[in-house]
């Protein structure tokens, strides 16, 4: 009898272990299932992070790309203002010569505007200069007027006397061609004379020989 409750006793002891061990079985699988989906959501996170690692890398890589491109522009544009800062330099001695070209100009106005006084002044008394050859001209013409009146008297009276020295002249010449004629007759008969005395000579000289 005794030993019929120890049986029973041990098999409740063993069916509360077992119950036990199936509890905790239970549980355990429980917690299995629960570190499964802790396991598959950890997967699902790190191929989220292994996704987002590499969008990361790709934007890196942009920003590497861009960093490139905006290191080659801030060299462009430091090229670019080196080159602005000596067109800068050219203008500024572009500037500096114009302004002594306005300087030069400006004299040269000055010294020009005095030249243009001056010129007016002369061109004054240059028409008081004019006025007064204008009324010497009247004069003159005046004087023109008489000489010319005199000039055809003194035209008549020596257009007068010239006849009369022409006729004298022409009557002299009349005279001193007589003259030569008869100097031209003398000479004519003189050399018949020298002709006659050398032929003579040449017989003498014959004759003696």
């Amino acid at each position: 009898m005794k030993e019929n409750m120890d049986n029973a006793k041990f098999q409740e002891l063993v069916l509360q272990q077992l119950q036990v061990l199936l509890e905790g079985q239970k549980g355990l699988r429980e917690d299995v299932a629960a570190l499964q989906e802790g396991q598959k959501a950890l997967r699902e996170d790190v191929a989220a992070l292994q996704e987002g690692q590499n969008a990361l890398r790709e934007d890196v890589t942009a920003l590497q790309e861009g960093q490139k491109a905006l290191r080659e522009d801030v060299a462009a544009l430091q090229e670019g203002q080196k080159a602005l800062r000596e067109d800068v330099a050219a203008l500024q001695e572009g500037q500096k010569a114009l302004r002594e070209d306005v300087a030069a100009l400006q004299e040269g106005q000055k010294a020009l505007r005095e030249d243009v006084a001056a010129l007016q002044e002369g061109q004054k008394a240059l028409r008081a200069d004019v006025a007064a050859l204008q009324e010497g001209q009247k004069a003159l013409r005046a004087d023109v007027a008489a000489l010319q009146e005199g000039q055809l008297r003194l035209e008549t009276r020596l257009e007068n006397e010239v006849i009369e020295q022409l006729r004298a002249l022409f009557d002299a010449r009349e005279v001193q061609l007589d003259v030569n004629n008869r100097i031209f007759a003398a000479l004519e008969s003189i050399e018949k004379k020298i002709d006659r005395l050398e032929l003579e000579t040449t017989y003498l000289r014959l004759a003696k020989g």
